[in-house]
């Protein structure tokens, strides 16, 4: 049974209302010691990342995309139909993971296991009210950043029409069997998560921190990165980049990469559920 819209704004405003009261009461224990560095205290990830690693393991993949795109093409018939673009993705999705866990093994002091989580860090207890305070940051303040920065375009371009999310018009097609929408849900909700995360956090944003020599450059400059390739949908640009940042700051203060996975599972999760739901 499909929620009316109104009811969906509210529980948006409380999970907002909440995020603001949250920011609040960071902002003012911060300040009230002094501006401390938050992840002074973080722990080190030893590694040997460098630009050829970065390098190999980007183009690997746009090869693979390629390659996979004309095998796609070959099997389907085209590349732009739902199924075509849900079996480029999918398999596209499975190669960045093999290639950031392969490299992450190589290249890591204590091979995957310190690739997916550090001594040291924040894993449960505090790991998991840090988890927590983030993710309700997440879901209460990027819709708030999405909504100014679509006001923000219409001011310059009145005109201008918000294109939906590939994901979101995939979902929209009556024509698609059920394990359609089954396999796009999966792949929105675990395997975009897990390989956005394993590559913007595990792999770019460790080897910012080395060549700009400084923790919160390497998650401003992973949280950009990130922001950037989602910009075929620029209202999403900037509020995107906020979640890196939020993203970035756990995996940084907690030295895993399990939380920023979660965390990035549940926004995709809510974003799905509330289009399902509200229709």
């Amino acid at each position: 049974m499909l929620l009316q819209p109104t009811t969906l704004d509210a529980i948006d405003d409380l999970v907002t209302a909440v995020a603001l009261v949250v920011s609040m009461i960071i902002a003012m224990r911060w300040f009230g010691r002094g501006q401390p560095d938050l992840l002074q205290a973080a722990p080190v990830r030893r590694n040997v990342l460098r630009e050829d690693a970065m390098a190999l393991t980007i183009l690997v993949y746009l090869l693979s995309l390629v390659v996979l795109a004309g095998l796609v093409k070959w099997l389907v018939g085209d590349t732009e139909s739902v199924r075509a673009r849900l079996l480029l993705n999918t398999t596209t999705q499975f190669i960045g993971i093999g290639l950031c866990v392969f490299v992450g093994a190589t290249h890591f002091e204590g091979g995957i296991r310190r690739f997916l989580h550090q001594p040291g860090g924040w894993m449960r207890g505090r790991g998991v009210l840090l988890a927590g305070m983030v993710t309700v940051l997440a879901l209460g303040l990027c819709p708030l950043i999405l909504g100014a920065t679509r006001e923000f375009v219409l001011m310059l371009w009145p005109s201008y029409t918000f294109e939906a999310h590939p994901t979101i018009s995939a979902l929209h097609d009556p024509s698609q069997p059920l394990a359609v929408g089954v396999a796009i849900w999966a792949g929105a909700v675990v395997l975009a998560p897990v390989m956005e995360e394993l590559f913007f956090r595990g792999l770019v944003q460790t080897y910012l921190g080395e060549v700009l020599r400084g923790r919160w450059r390497a998650v401003l400059g992973s949280a950009a990165a990130f922001g950037l390739v989602h910009s075929f949908q620029p209202q999403a640009t900037v509020a995107l980049a906020f979640l890196g940042v939020l993203l970035g700051f756990v995996y940084e203060r907690t030295g895993s990469l399990v939380w920023p996975i979660l965390i990035h599972a549940a926004f995709n999760l809510k974003t799905l559920i509330w289009d399902a739901v509200g229709g």
